[in-house]
């Protein structure tokens, strides 16, 4: 049973509203209103922009490789890869921070591309990979966060691969890419864009 929790004199489903005012699950909610919370409503951003929103924003995630860092992954240049280390984690994850907060239309992923001397390679490790998308930035609370989807189609997730997830109308400012197993990501480009 979910309890109403308060919020600045509104009440709403604790399980029913996250953070950013994206709905996670059934019933109707109460508007939220929070001045601690400025990712409860998207801002006015004027114009809505039709670039990618997540080009050079901050990026993180999981050890990295050093030539890989996971800032290739928001750089522009489809040439340079962002990839995981490999090892003994449970998980692996990169993230894009947009720097406020955003209502999220799709997520693009370019797959890693063949690279001169490796070959074709490795391109199915975009399968499995979950796109959240929300403002709650702690990898421990991912879930929190508005799950867009899952690349659970294996023969889309080849090597030089564009793959679109469909977020329609999720506000957030954070779009994480996490991996529930011990293989690593590794794409060329990540790509945000805005709800037209």
């Amino acid at each position: 049973m979910n309890w109403p929790a308060c919020v600045a004199v509104v009440c709403v489903m604790v399980a029913t509203v996250n953070s950013c005012g994206n709905v996670d699950g059934p019933g109707v909610a109460n508007e939220i209103h929070s001045d601690e919370d400025s990712c409860a409503h998207t801002p006015d951003h004027g114009e809505k922009r039709t670039d990618n929103i997540a080009l050079n924003k901050p990026t993180g995630g999981s050890p990295s490789y050093a030539i890989y860092p996971i800032s290739n992954a928001v750089d522009g240049n489809v040439k340079t890869m962002a990839a995981n280390e490999g090892g003994t984690v449970s998980y692996h994850w990169m993230m894009v921070d947009l720097g406020m907060p955003f209502d999220i239309a799709r997520v693009v992923i370019k797959n890693r591309d063949a690279f001169p001397n490796m070959g074709a390679c490795c391109g199915e490790r975009l399968y499995g990979v979950e796109v959240w998308v929300g403002c709650e930035m702690d990898i421990d609370r991912v879930t929190d966060n508005v799950l867009c989807g899952i690349f659970d189609d294996i023969s889309l997730t080849y090597t030089g691969s564009v793959n679109t997830m469909i977020c329609d109308h999720v506000i957030g400012q954070y779009v994480f890419l996490v991996k529930s197993d011990t293989e690593v990501i590794n794409i060329m480009e990540l790509e945000v864009y805005e709800v037209k």
